[in-house]
């Protein structure tokens, strides 16, 4: 087994081989390899109220003095569009799924295509997901500049950084050039874009980098050669190729050894894979889903599961080209999300807390669940998140389901509300988010240990809240989707142990390889979905 295999394996998933690739921009001749589905946006920010614009004052000409001519903004195309995406994700901090809102819109030189937009949103996550697989390509390649860096002999040097604007470039062309097997001429795409931005000094250097890229070729390493390194060693070879953080990859081979740590690496890197539900309060049954689909032409297949939900195999662009999402028809959703309210299990009549709500998937489904009779009541502390989540309940029958919905902190909340008992209290808890990395292409960038330490230190006071509003009887459901024990199984426990009054209830109905000691645990290498835990805790006394 060869760690380029990894590498060579994604390219044969997305379609991809030495004589095809993108077809980013007019000047490319080759034809684009076959497109894959965009993941949809949940998290769309909605201003609450008009925003005031301040007026500029006019500056007064000068003609005694003409001005320096302004160095033009690169026309519209894709690749200028991914380069600012970037360079936002990189630089401010932004979310790549929110970076472009709708790339092409603003101050556009050209309008781009549906396909082009999609193009956009695609390079993006995947050069994001394989940025650390880039910059070894890169830092290879070019030793001579990174040489100049002053890093001892023998010693694990650092390499010599680039501007921002030219390290996103390199990484640009060298994702076309590697995974995507572009031909050579890209290069001078990539100079040309450069010549019109603030890299324009260094096109000489991307002129020289990506022609060495061009001709790059990774050492194949068979299993023994990984098995005969020393830890450390292993651990940065299997980062860098698989573009993921030494911490990692450092926990994940000691807790599941070498070929389950390749297979879950592999795995995020992989091409996501995307479910629909239905919403029965519009009217449309799974059978009925399934016919719209058909006639969509989207391949799909019934998921393993749960009946309410299909695994869309190609096609998820039709899915709203036929209106289905327009109309709330169905909604995106895994099946690992829908698992969890499966465990939970509300019922008709009940009364229910969603701790930490928004997007609202899981809020949604609960009300299907509940056969949209009983109350809902949501919580979450970013306002925009909440006022969206409003929006898809818009459908939902007012007659029989009360909903109430608090912009708010959970422990807030609770400290104004001391004695407010519910049949159910979901705490869908703030978490690594390890379970999902190959649908958040940035996630593993944005997380490390330290910030797993905090978070766990969150779950078990947003645990230590959600007891106090949960009925004799009643159900505490506690998930993440992680595939962290510290903050999985080892958080139940610690509660468990402090906590007398309630006990893990095991009697729910679970497929016998989604279940592990009593809870709900998935791992997207073994199952397909989303990586995801959860336990159902009863009040008894």
């Amino acid at each position: 087994m060869a760690v380029a295999h990894g590498v060579q394996g994604w390219q044969r998933c997305q379609g991809i081989d030495r004589r095809a690739g993108w077809a980013l921009q007019a000047g490319d001749k080759k034809t684009a390899a076959p497109s894959f589905p965009s993941r949809p946006s949940f998290a769309s920010a909605h201003a609450r109220s008009t925003k005031t614009r301040a007026l500029q004052a006019e500056k007064p000409s000068s003609p005694a003095r003409p001005s320096a001519p302004r160095r033009r903004r690169p026309p519209t195309s894709v690749r200028s569009l991914v380069l600012e995406q970037l360079l936002r994700v990189e630089e401010k901090g932004a979310f790549a799924a929110l970076a472009s809102g709708d790339p092409g819109a603003e101050g556009a030189a050209m309008p781009l295509s549906a396909q082009d937009r999609r193009d956009v949103t695609r390079l993006t996550s995947d050069i994001l997901r394989w940025k650390r697989k880039l910059d070894h390509i890169v830092d290879t390649v070019n030793g001579d500049y990174h040489r100049g860096g002053g890093a001892s002999k023998g010693a694990r040097s650092r390499p010599k950084p680039f501007q921002p604007s030219v390290r996103q470039l390199l990484r640009m062309g060298t994702f076309e050039l590697y995974f995507s097997r572009k031909p050579s001429y890209v290069v001078n795409e990539y100079v040309q874009l450069a010549k019109l931005t603030d890299a324009r000094k260094a096109a000489g250097l991307i002129n020289s980098v990506l022609r060495k890229v061009s001709t790059y070729e990774d050492e194949e390493r068979s299993e023994e050669d990984l098995l005969s390194m020393d830890r450390e060693d292993l651990v940065e070879c299997l980062g860098k190729e698989h573009s993921h953080p030494d911490w990692l990859v450092s926990r994940w081979l000691q807790r599941f050894g070498l070929k389950e740590c390749l297979e879950l690496l592999e795995y995020n890197n992989s091409r996501p894979r995307y479910c629909l539900r239905t919403n029965p309060c519009n009217g449309l049954t799974t059978s009925e889903m399934k016919q719209r689909l058909d006639a969509a032409g989207v391949e799909y297949s019934d998921a393993q599961y749960l009946d309410d939900f299909v695994v869309i195999d190609r096609g998820l662009q039709n899915v709203f080209a036929a209106g289905l999402m327009r109309d709330q028809l169905c909604s995106v959703q895994d099946v690992s999300a829908g698992l969890v309210v499966d465990l939970m299990d509300p019922r008709p009549g009940d009364e229910v807390l969603d701790t930490c709500a928004a997007p609202g998937g899981k809020f949604y489904y609960a009300a299907s669940r509940m056969g949209y009779e009983g109350k809902l009541v949501a919580l979450d502390a970013s306002e925009n998140r909440l006022r969206a989540l409003e929006r898809g309940t818009r459908r939902f029958p007012d007659d029989t389901l009360q909903i109430e919905t608090y912009p708010m902190a959970f422990e807030d909340w609770s400290r104004e509300n001391e004695g407010v008992l519910f049949d159910k209290v979901l705490v869908d808890a703030p978490c690594s988010g390890t379970g999902v990395l190959a649908k958040r292409a940035d996630l593993r960038w944005r997380r490390d240990e330290n910030q797993l330490r905090e978070l766990i230190g969150v779950q078990s006071r947003l645990l230590d809240c959600a007891k106090r509003h949960v009925k004799v009887g009643g159900v505490l459901c506690y998930s993440t989707c992680s595939i962290e024990e510290e903050e999985n199984a080892q958080r139940v426990r610690a509660f468990l142990e402090k906590n007398a009054g309630f006990q893990l209830d095991v009697s729910k109905d679970l497929s016998k390889d989604v279940r592990k000691d009593g809870f709900l645990q998935t791992f997207p290498n073994r199952h397909g979905i989303d990586g995801a835990f959860a336990a159902r805790l009863v009040r008894i006394s």
